[in-house]
Order: structure tokens, then C-alpha cells, then sequence
């Protein structure tokens, strides 16, 4: 696919696209247009619905597609489709016919109106998603860092205990400071080693928060 406008970033309008399901959508579109008009031609002799049901195709095809370009050509390809297909003199451009420049501009209005507001509401959406994006990151450093904080300061009070009341510490009472620092590093290691494994498999988005549950900490899946 090839922006010649803008890259497409939140923020910014891609007036000029091309991609291959935009070429898909503006051909079916048309396509199926003008063969509804065909079909409608050989049982009415009026040809009152053709351009209402063009302007429906450039409708159609501006908000399926990104950008610009394929509402507006859609536009320009309808309007000389339905002089020279659907008008009379058939399979003859007659650009003196009654009323040509205004239903040229209507469609080519129809194009850019509804094509703008696509690109708007594209752009609103990916602002709201970069929104929860970021919310959910700034939280995931909020879990993270009590998750890490927690068990590192029950590991250095334990061991601070040992070293600093040596004498006035049991063997036993001991051995159950040494264990539970010894569990709370373990318990680190498999939580790095879980990070790590998390942003080998999917570095853009995290998914994994971690919570303390009772003297003990769990790994939870979180919103997505």
C-alpha cells in the first residue's frame, strides 16, 4: 500500500491511499451498482433511480475506504458511467445534458463529505485506542513495580534480621526468615522469566499484570 499525503498516524488525514482492498471495494461497489441499473433499465423505461443509486455506491465506497481517493474517483467514475451507460443518447458521453454539472457536483460532494467524515471517525478511534493503550501500560508499570517492590523488601528485611540479630535469633527462627526469602526470590524468578516469555511472544502489548494474593503472589491475565 502507498500514503502519498501522510503517513497514517493518529492525528493526521491520509487524503491520498492506495491499498488493494480499496481497489476491491470501489470495483464491487460500482460494479454492483451498474448492474442493478441494467437490470432496473430493462424493466422500467425511467431512469430516475440511476443516479440515486450511484450516489449510494460513492457513499458506500468513501466510507469503506481510507482516504480520499477512492470516494472521490468513485465519484468522477459515476458521473461519466451514468452519462454514457444510463443517459440518453446510451453508450454516448453527452456533456450538454440538463442538469450534468449539478449532479457532477453532487457526487463529487457526496465523495469528499462522506470520505472526510470516515477519516474523522477513523482518527477519533485510533486516538481512543492509543488512549486505553497507554492507560493500560501506565497501569501495568503500577503492578509491576509494587509486585517487584513487595517481595524484594521482605527478602532484604529477612535477610537484614539474620545478619543484624544473629545472636538473638533461634536456628529455627532463622531457618524460616532464610525459606520465606528464599520463596519470595523464586517467586521473582518466575515472574521475570514470565515477563520475558510475555514480550518474546508479544512485545507490543502486554497482557499479564501480577497481584498479591495472602502472603503469596499470583500472575493474572488482565484487559487486553
Amino acid at each position: 500500500m502507498f500514503d502519498f499525503h501522510f503517513r497514517r498516524t493518529p492525528g493526521r488525514r491520509v487524503y491520498l491511499r492506495l491499498y488493494p482492498a480499496g481497489w476491491l471495494i470501489f470495483l464491487l461497489t460500482l460494479g454492483a451498482a451498474s448492474l442493478i441499473c441494467a437490470l432496473l433499465q430493462r424493466i422500467t423505461s425511467s431512469d430516475v433511480h440511476v443516479p440515486m443509486i450511484f450516489v449510494l455506491a460513492v457513499l458506500i465506497v468513501s466510507l469503506s475506504t481510507d482516504g480520499y481517493f477512492y470516494g472521490i474517483l468513485a465519484a468522477i467514475v459515476s458521473v461519466i458511467g451514468v452519462n454514457y451507460a444510463f443517459t440518453y443518447p446510451y453508450m454516448k458521453l453527452d456533456f450538454s445534458v440538463y442538469g450534468y454539472p449539478l449532479t457532477f457536483m453532487t457526487m463529487l460532494a457526496v465523495g469528499f463529505a462522506s470520505s472526510t467524515l470516515a477519516s474523522r471517525l477513523r482518527i477519533q478511534e485510533q486516538l481512543r485506542i492509543e488512549t486505553e493503550r497507554e492507560h493500560m501500560r501506565a497501569n501495568l508499570l503500577r503492578a509491576l513495580s509494587h509486585d517487584l517492590r513487595t517481595p524484594l523488601t521482605s527478602i532484604s528485611g529477612s535477610i537484614t534480621t539474620v545478619l543484624d540479630e544473629d545472636e538473638a535469633l533461634s536456628p529455627s527462627m532463622k531457618q524460616e526468615l532464610l525459606i520465606g526469602a528464599k520463596r519470595d526470590a523464586e517467586w521473582l524468578c518466575r515472574m521475570v522469566e514470565n515477563i520475558r516469555r510475555k514480550i518474546e511472544k508479544n512485545p507490543a502489548e502486554p497482557q499479564y499484570i501480577f497481584t498479591e494474593v495472602g502472603v503469596g503472589y499470583r500472575m493474572v491475565e488482565g484487559d487486553s
